[in-house]
């Protein structure tokens, strides 16, 4: 995978081992130390495996807590959902134009305020988010 795995579960991959991140602590911790490795101060920040269960809601302040210049893209376990911050939303272009052109059906799974697209929402930005998929060299 190209993004910065944070998951419940240890992942023993060629590069070596991504420890599990198991309650919000952990998972906040293990976020803001992807954001200090990424030599790039304008790459994208790619993280998976985050899980609400055992990390906690997560909201916009989480994620501008982490950095409100470099754009954190954090995709969910499940693959169905997206979470963006603010940095995010101005390099892909989403904003409530764009989201006032999507299907009704989209607009109601996806909120703007709290930066979370789920099932259509998320399928709604995927173009947006595609050409930013490759998360920035640690």
């Amino acid at each position: 995978m190209t993004s910065e795995i944070i998951a419940i579960e240890d992942w023993v991959l060629p590069q070596g081992t991504s420890k599990a991140a198991k309650n919000r602590r952990e998972y906040l911790a293990r976020l803001a130390a992807a954001n200090v490795a990424l030599k790039d101060p304008n790459a994208v920040l790619l993280t998976w495996g985050y899980h609400q269960y055992f990390h906690g809601e997560l909201k916009k302040a989480g994620l501008d807590a982490v950095s409100t210049t470099r754009p954190i893209l954090v995709w969910h376990r499940s693959a169905h959902e997206f979470f963006l911050n603010d940095a995010a939303l101005r390099l892909t272009g989403i904003d409530e134009a764009l989201i006032k052109g999507f299907s009704t059906s989209a607009q109601e799974q996806l909120s703007l305020a709290k930066r979370h697209f789920y099932e259509q929402g998320a399928m709604a930005i995927l173009g947006k988010l595609a050409p930013h998929r490759r998360m920035g060299r640690l």
